[in-house]
């Protein structure tokens, strides 16, 4: 598919001029410059046909809206990285301001790309600036585009131009394999993890809390099954959470886990198990998400552990039950102490599995990508009707109090979803809830991923 380039200086509008392109708020829009760090990819559709849109970061020859040399290092290399892989730049400049000082270098810079560009100006609001626009055709570019993002003003006919330009293919049909939302507090190994399954710098990754604020997209294909990875930026504690940017990613990051099959949930091994990690957990099984548990940086941990305990370790551990699907060394004895801790704040997950990775390396990263394709087919098996009759009996044994029960069935969904037909719905307790799921996962442990019953009335359930 053919890609375009947006590139320009910070705060003309190119994030905003992305959205209009795509045809959704896929970037972040804010006054504040430097809001875009990463490459953000979207498709964009145009009389049946479509191509790739990258929106860059706004190049900063000063540096002066940053107030971290090594956030923009690395988005500079993100800004080249865009260049050479566009098929075709759109340059943006602010309509309002006329071509700058800044805007003359980077028109330098993409001369030197020797590549087809659409010059585009923003933010022509008014008659006033659209004549400002006749007057930069002095640059050399074949035209002069105006726009207004804010008011979508000749979106349209931009689309028609960039179209012109690319050899662009025809839409392809919806995405089919596993999509999967790396989540997690900042600064946890997200973008790394991303990287090394990407195979290549995919993410901004710098020791900075935040560096991801856009959701990352990246489609690969492992073992014959396709993968679409979404990068989200970092989440803490409501209370904590900046009002502005910030507050846009977190909102981004929970889309991007509504619209994915499984999460995985990144924990950083070096700080152990924190408080908003469950709550992240939680985000994830309300929105009836698979999920892993990836306890990353563990070789980092490793080392800690010895120069605090010695190097023999610790003389004992926490014997704790190690569920099916994890991956755990159980004579690592550091191992054993971080899962009971994870398992008693995590108690309300004991089937998600934990697996210790380490994205920097690429240690147990494979086997995490076996563990997310066998909780994608775990989320549409279905119990054979014979054994859905058998459980509420037993589930009555168990509990003798429990109102009558007339059938338990399984419905047609992208997760496990029961229908308990009862006659006192309003007499069941969640704690009755949750032995019938483990009732249910004894027969078969949907390792990886939520189920839901629903009680319905006996009365609601026969036909009319």
């Amino acid at each position: 598919m053919s890609i375009v380039a947006i590139i320009g200086r910070p705060n003309v509008g190119k994030s905003s001029i992305f959205n209009r392109l795509v045809g959704e708020r896929r970037s972040i829009e804010a006054d504040e410059p430097g809001t875009t760090r990463d490459r953000v990819f979207g498709v964009c559709a145009y009389r049946n046909k479509e191509l790739t849109i990258i929106d860059s970061a706004g190049i900063d020859f000063s540096g002066i809206n940053l107030d971290n040399a090594e956030i923009k290092k690395y988005m500079d290399e993100q800004i080249n990285m865009a260049l050479n892989q566009a098929d075709v730049i759109l340059f943006v400049t602010d309509a309002k301001s006329g071509i700058t000082v800044e805007d003359e270098k980077i028109i330098d810079l993409i001369r030197k790309q020797n590549k087809p560009v659409v010059f585009c100006a923003n933010k022509a609001d008014h008659i006033n600036d659209e004549r400002n626009v006749a007057e930069w055709n002095s640059t050399g570019f074949d035209g002069v585009y105006a726009v207004s993002a804010i008011h979508n003003g000749g979106i349209e006919h931009l689309k028609s131009v960039i179209f012109d330009k690319v050899k662009s293919e025809k839409l392809k049909p919806k995405f089919s394999g596993i999509k999967v939302a790396l989540i997690g507090r900042p600064n946890v190994g997200k973008s790394t993890l991303l990287n090394f399954v990407a195979g290549h710098s995919r993410s901004i990754v710098a020791p900075v809390a935040g560096t991801t604020r856009d959701s990352i997209n990246e489609k690969v294909e492992f073992k014959g099954t396709a993968f679409e990875f979404v990068d989200t930026a970092g989440i803490r504690k409501r209370g904590k959470i900046v009002p502005g940017i910030e507050r846009f990613s977190v909102l981004r990051a929970v889309k991007a886990v509504e619209e994915s099959d499984i999460a995985i949930l990144l924990l950083d091994a070096t700080e152990g198990v924190k408080a908003g990690d469950a709550h992240i957990a939680g985000l994830a099984i309300e929105l009836g998400k698979g999920l892993v548990i990836a306890v990353n940086k563990w070789d980092v941990n490793k080392i800690k552990c010895k120069m605090q305990n010695g190097f023999d370790g610790l003389t004992a551990a926490p014997k704790c039950k190690i569920e099916e699907g994890s991956i755990i060394d159980e004579d690592d004895v550091e191992q054993r102490t971080f899962i009971a801790e994870l398992r008693d704040s995590f108690a309300f997950i004991p089937w998600a599995p934990v697996i210790f990775i380490s994205a920097i390396d690429g240690k147990n990263c494979h086997k995490l990508l076996d563990r997310v394709r066998v909780i994608a087919k775990n989320r549409k098996l279905k119990l054979e009707q014979e054994i859905l009759d058998q459980i509420p009996k037993i589930a009555k044994e168990k509990q003798p109090r429990l109102s009558l029960i007339y059938s338990l069935n399984q419905l047609d969904t992208d997760m496990p979803n029961f229908e308990l037909v009862v006659n006192k719905p309003d007499s069941w307790h969640f704690s009755d809830l949750r032995m019938m799921e483990n009732v249910i996962r004894a027969h078969e442990p949907y390792e990886g991923t939520p189920i839901k019953i629903t009680l319905t009335p006996y009365a609601k359930s026969q036909p009319r």
